[in-house]
């Protein structure tokens, strides 16, 4: 049979980290047949993001920034993240996706990023 499929690691920004948690279970499971996402850290503020990326032992392949973030503070974890990780996959929720669609819609365009990506599928 097939080997394991190779564990995509993602790391979330967001304040809320049970909301974080609850838009990655539902990405997971969404993607389960493609794709085998692992999350394995929130960061609850820019500042934790430099010592999250430097300091795990398996670097994440995917960042998740909340859409509940400023432009300015986007731009700020997209320089971090790229200068410690040029090859990070950077998704940044919209920030008008959430209120009219629900948690469902912040699913929806999760999926949709990752499905376009040129991330390693279960073979």
């Amino acid at each position: 049979m097939s080997s394991q499929a190779q564990s995509i690691h993602v790391i979330t920004v967001d304040s809320t980290p049970a909301k974080a948690k609850d838009f990655l279970a539902g990405l997971i499971k969404a993607t389960e047949k493609d794709y085998s996402l692992v999350h394995v850290a929130n960061c609850e503020a820019i500042k934790d993001v430099k010592p999250v990326l430097t300091s795990l032992v398996i670097a994440p392949k995917v960042l998740i920034c909340s859409s509940k973030l400023f432009d300015e503070e986007e731009e700020e974890i997209r320089e971090i993240a790229q200068r410690i990780l040029p090859d990070i996959k950077l998704i940044m929720v919209p920030h008008d996706l959430h209120a009219p669609g629900g948690g469902n819609a912040v699913v929806e365009f999760l999926v949709e990023q990752i499905t376009e990506s040129k991330l390693p599928t279960k073979e």
